[in-house]
């Protein structure tokens, strides 16, 4: 199976958001979405590489936005 490019990537993510906000969701529901998209990705990430993984993962991802 081919991993997904950045377009798809991005589709994927723009389909979960408007899922869990809806489509005509402001900036503050977004991000509430957002946030409970993320807590239920890093509970089942936990499961495979512990919350110091979790932690770990989420460090770098916020380093690599800045």
């Amino acid at each position: 199976m081919p991993m997904p490019g950045n377009a798809d990537l991005r589709g994927a993510i723009q389909r979960a958001l408007t899922r869990e906000a809806g489509s005509d969701a402001d900036a503050k529901a977004l991000a509430a979405a957002a946030l409970r998209l993320y807590e239920t990705l890093a509970g089942q990430l936990a499961l495979l590489i512990g919350e110091a993984g979790v932690r770990a993962l989420t460090a770098r991802s916020l380093h690599l936005v800045q």
